[in-house]
């Protein structure tokens, strides 16, 4: 029987910026800085736990802390292709991810190269909170 340890991370909080240079205040004295371009979409903490027979278990959280696992099944196989997983994997020392992973991620609809920054149509991931 696999032992598995489920548990939900805090998701971080974050302080809007009030204006460009109050933004770039928090940035002095930094000698890097990363930065990603923000689309709008939906937050999902996703954790992967590699059972002991090597089968991945995905468990999907809101941005409430809400199990979202059920409600964002359309999404699981786009998560097993990114991580290079099987559904049914056998591990048997093939499969990179050996434990787990937690995953912070924000959904966006795509259709092909385009990205719908305005996130138009959640409902194709699955019923909202």
């Amino acid at each position: 029987m696999a032992c598995l340890h489920s548990f939900s991370s805090q998701i971080p909080k974050s302080e809007k910026g009030r204006s460009p240079r109050q933004a770039l205040s928090y940035f002095q004295g930094s000698s890097r800085v990363w930065a990603e371009i923000k689309y709008d979409g939906e937050r999902a903490q996703i954790h992967v736990q590699i059972q002991d027979n090597g089968t991945p278990q995905i468990t999907i959280f809101s941005k409430s802390r809400r199990d979202s696992t059920l409600d964002r099944i359309a999404i699981h196989d786009i998560i097993y292709q990114a991580l290079g997983l099987s559904k049914h994997m056998d591990n048997g020392g093939n499969c990179k991810l050996k434990s787990g992973v937690v995953l912070d991620a924000e959904m966006v609809a795509c259709y092909g190269d385009q990205i719908d920054g305005g996130f138009s149509n959640p409902r194709s991931l699955g019923p909202a909170e």
